[in-house]
């Protein structure tokens, strides 16, 4: 059986980003558990939120397998009120096959979305913070 993901930090260069400026860092690796991901993510998007007035994110996939249950990470997102205020999402290294969430159609744009490849996370805070 898959274990599970509960931690969503990454070390990148000997440090750990962190949210900052509007930037939530997240770490997408193995099979993700939807109800950590959903108490880890959805207090960060508020917060990001209420002090910013957008939503920044950057992902970084390694070893990503999945959800745990598509269908309730898909509607934890499809319900979420902050998803149509994400400004960018910075994708690091993500699955071949795409990610498996919903994204509103003004997210999808080239000015709000953008993969790198796993070296480039550098640039991809770079781009995410402008």
């Amino acid at each position: 059986m898959e274990s599970l993901n509960d931690s969503y930090t990454f070390e990148h260069n000997g440090f750990f980003p962190k949210d900052r400026y509007g930037v939530i860092c997240v770490k997408m690796t193995g099979l993700i558990n939807h109800e950590s991901f959903a108490q880890n993510l959805l207090p960060r998007l508020k917060q990001n939120y209420e002090k910013y007035k957008e939503i920044r994110i950057l992902a970084y996939f390694e070893d990503y397998k999945g959800w745990q249950a598509n269908d309730f990470a898909m509607d934890i997102l499809e319900t979420s009120p902050y998803r149509h205020h994400i400004k960018r999402l910075a994708l690091v290294n993500p699955p071949a096959e795409g990610i498996s969430f919903p994204l509103p159609e003004d997210v999808k744009s080239a000015n709000t979305l953008k993969s790198f490849a796993q070296d480039d996370v550098e640039e991809a805070l770079l781009w995410v913070n402008t």
